[in-house]
């Protein structure tokens, strides 16, 4: 296991903690190096983040989220387990372990396990600037 760092940042609906952007260089290189360069990804909306609590999945009192913004946190990860997922679009996921964000979402009262989002090909583009439709990778 390697260990990570991350900034918590929270809005009115939602706390994530965000990824140093090395971190999504490191792997987007690494996987155009295995896909041999056919899929662009980016890294989605939110950047590289761990979602710990966000309104539209969890039930939780959303004036407590301002008191985690700006918090260092650090977590756990494997860097080879990486997998894929999504209902309308493909994308790639990191597990983590953090005692840091499993004491917020235990005050938050939320039980979602907690992955990594790295990157995604919803809102990305082939090289000619047309829109992608969605790819299934094998």
């Amino acid at each position: 296991m390697f260990t990570g760092f991350a900034t918590l940042a929270a809005d009115n609906s939602a706390l994530r903690a965000q990824i140093d952007i090395d971190f999504f260089r490191y792997y987007r290189q690494l996987f155009y190096y295995y896909s041999y360069n056919t899929l662009i990804v980016s890294s989605g909306r939110y950047g590289l983040h761990i979602t710990v609590a966000n309104k539209i999945f969890h039930k939780f009192d959303a004036a407590l989220l301002p008191a985690y913004h700006g918090r260092r946190i650090s977590f756990f990860y494997n860097p080879e387990d990486i997998y894929e997922g999504g209902k309308f679009h493909t994308g790639f996921y990191m597990k983590i372990v953090s005692p840091d964000l499993e004491k917020i979402k235990n005050e938050l009262e939320i039980k979602q396990d907690l992955h990594l989002s790295l990157f995604t090909n919803k809102h990305s583009v082939y090289k000619d600037g047309k829109e992608k439709k969605q790819l299934i990778i094998s």
